[in-house]
């Protein structure tokens, strides 16, 4: 039966993960963070939407892809946020966090904001940002043992190429 370590602390009525630890296996550990927990939005005088609404989890495999195998899975708890984007972090069975970042939609395929992949050490492996599900800017990358390697520049994409692209808008040539 494999087994997760989950940090997880109560405050309030919000659950947010952290660096302490209980172990638990997985089908337990799904059982308990499914729970969707809720907050106002409004709480806050800046009006600022950056509290959480809620907190699923679910498993994924080696490419952060869901999958119904508890094996050789990761744990991934997806927190909703009042904007109506995602935050994720993903933690392997020995709870070491191997993935965090942002996402636009529901079922987190739209990745949209800031990245961070780690090894299985724990070390980072590449932080950069997904723009609409492409890679985009500047992505910085370590080695296992953490020293810099050359960084990865992306292009993106901008609106009317994604749109293009997905068949949403069709443009004419203008012919001279």
């Amino acid at each position: 039966m494999k087994t997760f370590t989950t940090p997880l602390i109560l405050i309030g009525s919000i659950a947010l993960l952290s660096s302490a630890t209980t172990r638990m296996n997985a089908q337990d550990m799904l059982a308990q963070a499914s729970i969707t927990l809720s907050s106002d939005c409004n709480d806050r005088p800046d009006g600022r939407a950056t509290e959480t609404q809620s907190v699923t989890t679910d498993f994924v495999d080696a490419q952060f892809e869901p999958t119904p195998y508890h094996g050789d899975a990761f744990l991934r708890s997806a927190t909703r946020l009042c904007n109506g984007g995602f935050t994720v972090r993903v933690v392997d069975a020995n709870g070491t966090v191997r993935m965090t970042g942002t996402y636009a939609d529901t079922r987190l395929t739209l990745a949209n904001g800031l990245f961070t992949y780690f090894y299985d050490n724990g070390a980072v492996e590449s932080i950069g940002t997904f723009r609409n599900g492409t890679k985009s800017g500047t992505w910085e990358r370590y080695s296992i043992n953490g020293r810099r390697l050359a960084d990865r520049e992306y292009p993106g994409l901008d609106v009317d190429r994604l749109l293009e692209l997905n068949g949403l808008v069709a443009y004419a040539r203008t012919l001279n």
